[in-house]
């Protein structure tokens, strides 16, 4: 059962009550980048209501860094939160990426009891990640998180893959969270977000319904090996980019041929091979998996840049 709480032309806020029981936790889900539906069930609903949990869903179909969700707005919710508190035990703040960002930004304000961040990003503007730093202007009202912004009684539970740059994220959250609030949860290799590889592995749901009814979860790591099955695509993928940025191009090339053993039309599988093939010294080789991955995806000039940077400096 859905009740609509809010909406504008961007945004969109829903009351989804569980049909299932017990109906004593209540999760607030913020959208991810990329997000362009507001009449859909919202980030998490679907499966979280499957399993007795109630969802206020925000949703938005700007990758605005929820700079649309006004004071008014949150006013809004927050009030409706507290006239429901009587009704939960806990009430949980739970996102990916930019929607982690929202869960965790929005912490003190909605008077949560836990947050769980899937891939939490602290700011888009650091010269060292600026992955998203096209979504809005530097000079615009967006800022880093602040020790101010974080409630002091939230327990905040943070996925991510430590072998890429949310690791840096990771360490500024540090700086702001209390050692005894901040629970992490990593996920070597996952690449960003963490929740495709939770998904494949098929840990999402079981993740995410044991931190919103019991407030914890018995693992500080999830490796690909605890899931039954071949290791997903993209752990595959960020596992072999780690091996070229390690300088183990025969483990990378090797994983590349697995990987396009399931998908032989995928070009960046192509271009594992055409840098792995690039430090063993094969030129030919190289250049023949480059022009491939060209092919296959000619709008992207990537490929045919570097296999030109390849032929000035070989």
């Amino acid at each position: 059962m859905k009740a609509l709480l809010y909406s504008n032309k961007e945004i969109c806020i829903d009351f989804n009550i569980s049909l299932h029981t017990p109906t004593n936790t209540l999760a607030v889900t913020f959208t991810e980048r990329g997000n362009r539906e507001l009449e859909g069930p919202g980030f998490g609903t679907e499966a979280l209501t499957k399993y007795g949990i109630d969802v206020i869903s925000v949703k938005t179909r700007q990758d605005a860094w929820y700079q649309n969700l006004t004071s008014d707005i949150i006013s809004s919710v927050a009030l409706f939160l507290s006239r429901l508190r009587p009704r939960y035990q806990a009430i949980t703040g739970y996102g990916s990426s930019m929607g982690a960002y929202a869960a965790m930004r929005f912490s003190k304000l909605l008077d949560l009891d836990q947050v769980l961040a899937l891939s939490p990003v602290h700011g888009i503007h650091y010269p060292w990640d600026m992955r998203w730093a096209q979504d809005l202007p530097a000079d615009s009202s967006f800022e880093p998180m602040t020790k101010a912004d974080i409630s002091t009684k939230t327990h905040f539970f943070t996925v991510f893959d430590p072998k890429s740059l949310d690791a840096r994220h990771a360490d500024l959250y540090r700086k702001i969270i209390a050692p005894d609030a901040l629970h992490e949860i990593h996920t070597p290799y996952s690449g960003h977000p963490s929740s495709y590889f939770l998904r494949d592995v098929g840990m999402l749901s079981q993740l995410a319904t044991t931190i919103i009814k019991t407030g914890s979860f018995p693992h500080k790591k999830i490796k690909r090996t605890q899931a039954a099955g071949p290791a997903p695509k993209t752990y595959l993928f960020n596992l072999a980019n780690a091996c070229l940025d390690r300088n183990k191009p025969k483990v990378a090339l090797a994983i590349a041929e697995q990987l396009l053993e399931r998908n032989d039309r995928y070009a960046d599988f192509y271009m594992i091979k055409a840098k792995a093939f690039r430090l063993l010294g094969d030129r030919s080789s190289a250049l023949d998996a480059c022009y491939r991955a060209a092919e296959l995806n000619p709008s992207n000039p990537h490929y045919l840049l570097f296999a030109e940077h390849f032929l000035k400096t070989a």
